[in-house]
This record gives C-alpha cells, structure tokens and sequence, in this order.
C-alpha cells in the first residue's frame, strides 16, 4: 500500500499527489500529523536514501529550528529523541512524503511519482 504523509491536507504539492494518484486509480492511504507514528517514521526510513535527512526540512528553511530549541543540533540527537521530536512538531517533516515498501518520493515530482505505476501501466509521458 502506497502511503503518503503530509502535515496538512491542503497544500500544493500534496494535492497534486493524491490528484495523480487518484488520477491513476492508485490505491493510497493519506497521512497526516495526527496519525504519525513511530513505525510509520521507521517505515519511511527504511525506504530513504539518507535517513533523516531525506525527511526533514533543512534547518535553514525553517523557523521551527529556530523557535524550538530541541531541535538545535539535530546531528547530536540519539534516534529516539529524534522519533519524539519528529512526533511533537511534525511540521518538521519535508512534505509530501510517498512511500511504499520499496520506494519514496519527497514531494511532488510528475516524473519521479511515476515510479508508483505498476510495470505494465508504466507507459511514456507526452
């Protein structure tokens, strides 16, 4: 099952995922802040090429690395508190986030989503 997180429902880029998706009757289950778990973070990292920082937003981006102080020195968290911290200000997680059991995609690429169409529907953009 294809699952795709984001902090909200309503942003751009998550919309035009699940407007893809459905588009192409691809089967998914939307996840946002309050369903976000433990496993479902372990599941998205099991599947990055880079581990948490293929999911957080770049401390550079965002205000929230600067307004919470947990967050400061995200390299010399355990992963624990990194897991907790993740859980109690999600909006620190890149978004949308789509992945499987074998595959991600970090927001909203037409040409990098494609990789969730099964083999023979896999067919050349126009």
């Amino acid at each position: 099952m294809i699952k795709v997180y984001s902090y909200t429902k309503i942003n751009r880029p998550t919309r035009q995922t699940t407007d893809w998706l459905t588009s192409h009757n691809i089967d998914f289950s939307l996840i946002t802040k309050n369903d976000l778990t433990i496993n479902l973070i372990m599941e998205m990292l099991q599947v990055s090429e880079n581990g948490f920082e293929d999911i957080l937003i770049s401390e550079n981006r965002s205000k929230i690395y600067k307004e919470k102080k947990v967050f400061s020195s995200v390299e010399r968290l355990s992963t624990n508190e990194l897991y907790e911290n993740i859980l109690t200000y999600p909006e620190v997680l890149r978004e949308p986030i789509v992945f499987s059991d074998n595959k991600m995609v970090i927001g909203y690429n037409s040409e990098e989503i494609r990789k969730f169409l099964p083999r023979f529907r896999k067919e050349k953009p126009c």
